[in-house]
């Protein structure tokens, strides 16, 4: 798994130019925009006389788009790999590993985690302009849980250096505004090879660590 291409906008199907997503979604998007803009007319004369003047439904499916579009920039950001690791340092058996009298800096060490789910909620919002006078803001919520059977991670010198999974389960939404506008979910699938971490991921963020030594490897 390569954190650069597996990321939580491909996992919900969303597309560089906001691509991927349901009619209905798209909707609920352009609702929620106009909703935010015409907040904000209230304070802002310029907003107030462009909404006077009247928007074409075509602009304000135009601004959905647009707003998808940032949605998907946002969460292409967001890697799979990153997140599960950042899941993983929450667990307090893995903190003995930072411990340089137990656990030298040059032990390789490959530690189970039997079965668990890490959740990781994200709250993205997308920022409206018009005329260069802000607009607004259309607020996302979403949420992607992940349950893995078991796990092997691979330690060295304070780091996680690389997992090797088995069988996983994997659902997430995205909620605009308060409103649920995508789901997806995957039943249970092998993860083929493994997830290397490149210099690995420190157990403990505030821990000094240097990368360890190592021969390149090859990605799975």
């Amino acid at each position: 798994m390569d954190e650069r291409t597996h990321t939580v906008a491909l996992f919900f199907g969303l597309t560089p130019k906001g691509g991927g997503v349901p009619e209905d979604a798209v909707t609920k998007i352009e609702f929620a925009t106009r909703e935010a803009v015409q907040k904000v007319a209230t304070q802002a004369g310029v907003i107030k006389a462009v909404l006077q003047r009247g928007v074409p439904a075509t602009q304000w499916a135009a601004a959905a788009g647009q707003v998808l579009a940032l949605l998907h920039k946002e969460l292409s950001d967001l890697s799979i790999p990153t997140l599960l690791v950042e899941g993983w340092t929450k667990y307090e058996k893995f903190r003995e590993y930072c411990d340089e009298a137990k656990h030298p800096a040059a032990e390789r060490n490959v530690v189970p985690l039997f079965k668990h789910t890490l959740t990781s909620t994200h709250k993205p919002a997308v920022e409206l302009r018009i005329d260069g006078v802000p607009a607004g803001r259309v607020n996302f919520e979403v949420e992607l849980s992940v349950t893995i059977e078991s796990v092997s991670l691979v330690i060295i010198n304070k780091r996680f250096m690389e997992a090797l999974p088995g069988a996983v389960e994997a659902n997430g939404t995205v909620k605009c505004e308060g409103i649920q506008i995508l789901e997806h979910k995957l039943g249970k699938f092998d993860l083929p090879g493994r997830i290397r971490f490149g210099d690995g991921y420190p157990i403990d963020p505030f821990a000094k660590t240097a990368p360890p030594e190592r021969e390149p490897t090859p990605q799975a």
